[in-house]
């Protein structure tokens, strides 16, 4: 469990407070935002000097809209604990940030629901839009006269290229922290620009498409949970729609990675460079969180596959020789100002790989 979570309150109390104590805790929900500019959060990141304050109540005055909305969607869905990392890890400790940062993958990877701010550039933007009837752009045909091929009915048409453009192209999915989140979590709610986006293990989808999965009433079954704890599962299968999703336009960051024959070391190089890639395109705040904001999927690659040995800076022991063969694909990326990690590492460096 997080070392602290903000508690939204319920149907007869909707205070929000920090709470570090939470003994009947089931579940809580996490939440991807982008961070904005260096002040955004000044006003209301937990610091020490808050710590005390925060525990009796969170001044809703003082939170951004996407920490409000994430709250008031948590309530809608009859969840009381959210945990938002500005909110939840002292940020002026470097101790607190080390600790907490470490845990990552078990925050993220124990959560029952993640919500991304997927069209939000800014905490201030927030999880909700205002939309029209024909926002979602949608296409019904009726067909009249059946087909073996095509039965008569009504059916709708959705452009292939929805969730490239309102997921995988938005400006939450370009920062390198939340690559990590959105592989790890069990299940995530894309809130885009124009519609909402589900995306789990077994299904992608966008609001408007119908499904003919069931619907879960909030409690997972104990296969369910099994399949949210398998380290080797959640590591190969968002790194297969890492590597392969582009195919058909669509990024599944939950599919799985299948090793298709291959040893196992092959299959860990290949779900790794996968990972890399795709990570080494996003952004950072902070060049020197390079490696921090990949150590949660670098722990559940360790856990997956024990047989990889130590983690080096970005590169594992046994394929090290297969890893060591890395190129820049752009060849005006320039190394890291300040030393972060050696010159055989690819994390040596800024920009894609």
């Amino acid at each position: 469990m997080p070392a602290r979570l903000i508690d939204v309150g319920g149907s007869d109390d909707n205070a929000i407070r920090l709470v570090d104590s939470f003994p009947q805790l089931r579940t809580y929900i996490t939440l991807s935002h982008c961070w904005g500019d260096a002040d955004a959060l000044a006003g209301c990141s937990l610091t020490a000097a808050r710590l005390d304050n925060y525990r009796q109540r969170i001044p809703k005055d003082v939170l951004p809209a996407t920490f409000l909305h994430a709250c008031q969607f948590a309530r809608s869905l009859g969840q009381r604990h959210v945990w938002i990392d500005s909110l939840c890890i002292v940020q002026d400790s470097p101790a607190d940030w080390a600790a907490q940062s470490a845990q990552m993958w078990r925050i993220y990877s124990s959560a029952w629901l993640n919500l991304s701010a997927t069209a939000s550039q800014a905490p201030a933007d927030g999880l909700f839009r205002e939309r029209g009837d024909k926002a979602l752009g949608l296409c019904i045909i009726h067909v009249e006269e059946g087909h073996p091929a095509l039965p008569a009915g009504q059916y709708r048409l959705y452009a292939d290229t929805e969730w490239k453009l309102g997921v995988d192209d938005g400006p939450v999915n370009a920062r390198a922290w939340v690559l990590q989140e959105r592989l790890l979590a069990p299940r995530v709610l894309h809130f885009g620009e124009r519609e909402v986006f589900w995306e789990c293990r077994k299904l992608k989808a966008p609001e408007e498409e119908e499904s003919d999965e069931e619907e879960s009433d909030g409690e997972e079954s104990d296969e369910e949970e099994d399949e949210g704890k398998n380290d080797k599962e959640n590591v190969e299968e968002g790194a297969d729609d890492v590597e392969n999703g582009n195919e058909e336009g669509q990024d599944e960051s939950k599919a799985t990675v299948k090793d298709g024959g291959k040893g196992q070391d092959e299959g860990e190089l290949d779900a790794w460079s996968a990972i890399v890639e795709r990570y080494s395109e996003a952004k950072l705040s902070y060049p020197s969180d390079k490696l921090v904001a990949l150590s949660a999927l670098a722990e559940q690659v360790a856990l997956a596959y024990p047989s990889s040995g130590r983690y080096l800076a970005g590169l594992w022991e046994a394929p090290l020789i297969s890893q060591l063969p890395w190129k820049m694909r752009c060849h005006n990326n320039a190394r890291a100002a300040h030393y972060r990690a050696p010159s055989w590492s690819w994390a040596c460096m800024d920009g894609p790989v």
